[in-house]
C-alpha cells in the first residue's frame, strides 16, 4: 500500500512538473531517483503506468490547443464575414450612385431631340420674360425641363433649333382689354443668355393673325442652356397657341 502511494505521488510530480497547461508555466522540483534509461522516476514504479499517463496528458494539451486554434479562426471568419458585408454594401451604394450617370446619354450614337409647346393661348409677355411651353411632347436624353422652358445640352455637337409664335388678331384671353392693341411679340433664342436668333409675330387688324418661325444650327458644348425669351421690347396683345389657329412651340435636336 506505501508503494502504490509512493509510485503515484511520483507520478504527479513528474506530470505537474511537465505541465503548463496554456496557464503559464507551472513547474514541481521534487527529488527523484535515476531509473531504467535515465528516467525521471522513481525506480519502485511502473514505468509503464507513468508513460501511459504523460501521454494521456500530452493529448490533453493537444487538444487544447486544437480547441483555442479553432476559436481563434472561428472568430477570424466571422471578422471576414462582417468585412464582406460591409464592402457589398459600399458596392450597392456605389452602383445606385452611378446609375443615373450612367443612364444619361453620352453615348454620341443616342438621339437627342425635344419638342414642347404652350397647351393654351396666352397673354403676350413683357421684354426679359421667358417662354415656359408645359406641353412636351418629345424629349430624347432628358434635356428640356417643362418647369423653367429651358433645354441644357447632355453632350456637346451640332444642334438645330426652331421656334414658332402665332399672334392673335383679336382678343381671345380672358380677362379681355378692349383698349388693348392686337397681338404682337418678339421672340428670340438664348444660348448661356445671349441673343442667336429673333421672330416677330406682329398682327395690325382684328381678326388678322401673323406667324413667325426661326431655324438655326448652332455649335454647342455639353451643359450649353438655351430657351426663348421676349428679347427686345414688351409684347401686347395675344398669342394663339391651340388646334385650330397654330401652335407656339420651340424644339430643337443633335445633328451630330
Amino acid at each position: 500500500m506505501m508503494k502504490a502511494s509512493i509510485c503515484l505521488f511520483a507520478v504527479l510530480v513528474v506530470a505537474l512538473s511537465k505541465s503548463d497547461l496554456l496557464t503559464g508555466e507551472t513547474k514541481v522540483n521534487a527529488p527523484v531517483t535515476s531509473i531504467d534509461n535515465d528516467s525521471s522516476v522513481p525506480t519502485h514504479c511502473d514505468g509503464t503506468l507513468i508513460k501511459e499517463i504523460l501521454l494521456k496528458q500530452d493529448m490533453s494539451q493537444a487538444l487544447l490547443l486544437t480547441n483555442f486554434n479553432v476559436l481563434q479562426v472561428m472568430t477570424d471568419v466571422q471578422r471576414l464575414k462582417e468585412e464582406i458585408r460591409h464592402l457589398n454594401k459600399e458596392n450597392v451604394d456605389m452602383r445606385n450612385q452611378l446609375t443615373p450617370l450612367l443612364n444619361k446619354s453620352s453615348d454620341p450614337r443616342e438621339p437627342i431631340a425635344f419638342y414642347a409647346y404652350f397647351s393654351n393661348d396666352f397673354k403676350s409677355m413683357p421684354k426679359g420674360s421667358t417662354f415656359v411651353f408645359d406641353v412636351v411632347e418629345t424629349n430624347l436624353g432628358n434635356g428640356y425641363n417643362k418647369a423653367t422652358g429651358i433645354f441644357t445640352a447632355p453632350s456637346s455637337g451640332l444642334y438645330a433649333f426652331t421656334w414658332t409664335v402665332q399672334a392673335a388678331g383679336k382678343h381671345v384671353v380672358q380677362p379681355i382689354n378692349s383698349n388693348s392693341q392686337y397681338g404682337e411679340i418678339n421672340a428670340a433664342l438664348m444660348q448661356n443668355g445671349a441673343v442667336k436668333g429673333v421672330i416677330v409675330a406682329d398682327t395690325e387688324t382684328k381678326y388678322d393673325m401673323d406667324t413667325a418661325t426661326a431655324f438655326v444650327v448652332l455649335e454647342t458644348k455639353v451643359g450649353d442652356q438655351f430657351h426663348i425669351a421676349v428679347s427686345e421690347w414688351d409684347g401686347q396683345g395675344d398669342i394663339y397657341s391651340n388646334n385650330s389657329n397654330g401652335r407656339t412651340s420651340f424644339s430643337g435636336f443633335r445633328v451630330s
